[in-house]
Order: structure tokens, then C-alpha cells, then sequence
């Protein structure tokens, strides 16, 4: 595995910059994509962090091997990455998750449903008034606690601290990966 800086060159032209920078979400997801797009049919093998440092877009990423800078617009800095894990070991970390739920409707497509968003949706239905922090510090523990056991984790749900929730509005063709 490697555990890779990845950091904006800094003698990327102007217009490269502002189509860069001025990206949504989606935008700054394929960017990270590209780093990791040998192959059409490649399927996600890494995770980043995205951590703006000085405006300049910078990304953290653990992944089954290195990323590689097709575009030229990279300083991709990766270093072997074997961590040395014990059974019943406790690591604390912060994540940054998109708590959806894929349901299918009567016509059996797939689709995804923000939880935090279907909370809000169902608590004003019926009336009550609760927090957005408390929403989101309910629902979207239930939703990492949900899915622990199968993707091989625990969470002591006392350690979870949800900090914010913000929705972004991303575009994609049809057909394109991510």
C-alpha cells in the first residue's frame, strides 16, 4: 500500500489553476480519479482526504499503488505504506462521508438517497422540531455505526462526533467514472 502527499505544482499555467480550483465537488473527485486511472475498467482501490493548503488543492491518499500523474499537474510524493495493526488495537481518525442509502424503486433503478436529508425530510413530517447538529450527530452515526461490522471496523459510538453536514450539488455524465 502507499500512503501519497499530493500537491498542486506550483508552475501550473493561470487557466489551468482557475478550471482547478473553481471545481465542484465532482470536479475534485476526478481529478483524485485520474491519479488513479490506469485502466477503463479500474475499480476504486484508495481513499483521499482533500485538504486545501493556502488555496492550493491538496490531497492525502492511502492506496494499493501509487498514483501517477498522467496530466503533469501534480508533485506526487508516495511512500510505502504497511501499518503494523494489532487485533483489538484503537486508532481515533476523522472522515469526511457522503451518508447515502440505495434504494430501489418500482421499477428496480437504483437510487441514492442523502440520510441526513430523508431525517430532516421525516422529522418535519411529523412535526417535531430538532436540531440540524442533532440530526446530523444522530443520523449520520447510525449510518457509520450501520455499516462497521461489514466493512470490517468497529466505532465506540461515544467516540463519534459529527462537526457539520453540507450538501454539494455535483454533475456527471452519464457513463463516466467515477
Amino acid at each position: 500500500m502507499y500512503f501519497s502527499m499530493i500537491r498542486l505544482r506550483r508552475d501550473i499555467s493561470p487557466r489551468d489553476m482557475a478550471s482547478i480550483t473553481k471545481g465542484d465537488g465532482y470536479q475534485i473527485h476526478k481529478l483524485v480519479w485520474h491519479l488513479f486511472a490506469d485502466h477503463p475498467d479500474r475499480k476504486r482501490d484508495f481513499i483521499y482526504r482533500h485538504e486545501p493548503v493556502n488555496g492550493w488543492p491538496s490531497f492525502y491518499t492511502v492506496s494499493q499503488r501509487a498514483p501517477l500523474d498522467a496530466l503533469g499537474m501534480w508533485e506526487v510524493t508516495p511512500k510505502e505504506y504497511r501499518p503494523k495493526l494489532k487485533a483489538g488495537q484503537r486508532l481515533g481518525f476523522t472522515l469526511c462521508a457522503n451518508p447515502i442509502r440505495s434504494k430501489r424503486d418500482e421499477k428496480g433503478r437504483q437510487h441514492r438517497h442523502d440520510v441526513i436529508m430523508e431525517a430532516k425530510k421525516e422529522i418535519k413530517k411529523r412535526g417535531e422540531n430538532i436540531s440540524i447538529p442533532e440530526i446530523v450527530q444522530e443520523h449520520g452515526s447510525r449510518w457509520l455505526l450501520d455499516r462497521a461490522v461489514s466493512h470490517g471496523f468497529s466505532v465506540s459510538p461515544e467516540g463519534i462526533r459529527a462537526d457539520g453536514y453540507r450538501q454539494h450539488s455535483l454533475f456527471k455524465g452519464k457513463g463516466n467514472q467515477p
